[in-house]
């Protein structure tokens, strides 16, 4: 058995937030030769579940790498396709989808959540050609999951331009919270069918991109990230959706603490513990995927 998940963080009582970290013994299943798998391999890509269907998620975009077996060169390319896990087979299959002139350009680095219901998918950055710095995305589009169609939601942009390397969630009453690398006193509030800013008081996260976030109840759980100059961190906040104060968690035992990262996953498994998995650690080889 060998272990695959490092941290589980008590958030309440909030007054006294800390974090306790343990280890969980797992263990991963190989399912590659024995099912079909999104091909070719990604990351940065976006996962999203269903009300419907909460144990099949769904995983759209990212950025794909093929490797030419005759010359064994890598090339990197943005990606729009959707693939969907089906629980009771434990395997992948590719959406088709019903509109196959509407859909939305590729990217990496979007985010997407449930808005009333419906899955929209909130920017990103598209490369586009190799150099040129590509184009980063101010679009919103929404995946209707029964007719497997896109449509684009012509009236709304994100605020103050386009945004990627930000998190998206679903809060209890419908709407989408957004926090990007602007929002120091405030979170864009997406109804499904305008934005507005709602200001934030607290210990406010300082400005960042690719942080995880998670609900945990009626609270914003955010760790980690990354600074624009590339510096990351381990810090904790929860920012409580009632009083829409941020609030950081201090660490009491920081010898468990997980090692500052950028772009991991993090998931409630209650309303008062999340797990936190994976991401990339700055290392004097450059940037190393982490196994915690």
């Amino acid at each position: 058995m060998s272990p695959i998940l490092s941290l589980l963080m008590a958030l309440w009582p909030l007054h006294f937030c800390f974090a306790v970290a343990f280890r969980i013994e797992a263990s991963w299943a190989d399912l590659s030769r024995q099912v079909e798998v999104p091909t070719p391999p990604r990351s940065g890509h976006v996962a999203f579940t269903s009300s419907d269907e909460p144990c099949s998620p769904l995983i759209f975009g990212g950025y794909v790498e093929e490797k030419d077996d005759a010359t064994g060169e890598i090339t990197r390319r943005a990606s729009n396709d959707m693939w969907k896990w089906h629980s009771s087979d434990k395997g992948w299959s590719k959406v088709d989808y019903g509109k196959q002139n509407v859909m939305p350009q590729p990217r990496l680095a979007a985010a997407m959540c449930l808005v009333r219901d419906l899955p929209v998918l909130f920017g990103g950055w598209d490369p586009q050609t190799p150099g040129t710095g590509g184009v980063i995305l101010d679009t919103l589009e929404e995946f209707d999951i029964k007719s497997r169609a896109w449509d684009v939601i012509e009236d709304a942009q994100i605020p103050d331009g386009p945004t990627s390397r930000h998190v998206a969630l679903s809060l209890p009453d419908g709407d989408a919270l957004i926090h990007n690398h602007r929002c120091t006193d405030h979170v864009l509030i997406y109804s499904g069918s305008d934005f507005h800013k709602q200001p934030v008081t607290g210990q406010v996260p300082s400005s960042r991109g690719l942080h995880a976030a998670t609900m945990a109840g009626s609270c914003v759980v955010v760790f980690g990230g990354a600074e624009q100059s590339g510096t990351m961190n381990n810090e904790a906040f929860v920012l409580d959706t009632h009083t829409w104060e941020w609030k950081k968690i201090q660490i009491e035992n920081t010898d468990c603490a997980p090692c500052p990262r950028a772009a991991p996953c993090l998931v409630a498994i209650s309303n008062t513990s999340v797990v936190l998995f994976g991401g990339a650690e700055a290392t004097a080889l450059g940037l190393s995927p982490s196994e915690e």
